[in-house]
């Protein structure tokens, strides 16, 4: 079973009101969670319900709830980035942008891309092995897992 994290940016005070975002973010991740892809299992994580309520606690700065967020981030496999006005949404997405992390407006094109994953971990596509032709995209050179094309035939 692959396992795959999905960061969910998204605006939490920015846009709207903090109950409404979290929801969104939390339908967002259930939706995700709740789809039967053999071989896939989605691991969303939703910063939206880890920084309003240590903000509560223990009070920290806009920088410091930002590098906390930054730092779960860096762990997960993809972005899905969810409607609304949101500057440190925003910041996310850039992020995982130069950290070749793939970035998504909508949870179908998260479901292909896993799709994807999945078969490049089945045929072992790596990034050692150069690639020749690739039954996914014709040796493009670029995967849409967000991997440069590295096929190669068991």
């Amino acid at each position: 079973m692959k396992e795959i994290s999905v960061y969910i940016a998204g605006p939490l005070y920015s846009s709207g009101d903090l109950v409404t975002n979290t929801r969104r973010a939390i339908d967002a991740a259930h939706e995700l969670e709740q789809t039967q892809i053999t071989g896939i299992v989605y691991r969303p994580f939703v910063p939206h319900l880890l920084v309003p309520t240590w903000q509560l606690v223990h009070p920290r700065g806009h920088v410091e709830a930002q590098e906390w967020d930054d730092y779960w981030l860096r762990k997960c496999d993809a972005l899905l980035r969810i409607p609304g006005v949101s500057a440190g949404s925003d910041h996310e997405v850039a992020l995982a942008q130069s950290l070749h992390i793939p970035v998504f407006q909508q949870i179908a094109h998260v479901h292909v891309w896993a799709k994807l994953v999945l078969l490049r971990d089945e045929l072992r596509l790596t990034r050692d092995n150069p690639a020749t032709t690739c039954p996914i995209t014709g040796g493009c050179g670029q995967c849409l897992s967000g991997m440069p094309c590295t096929y190669t035939a068991r």
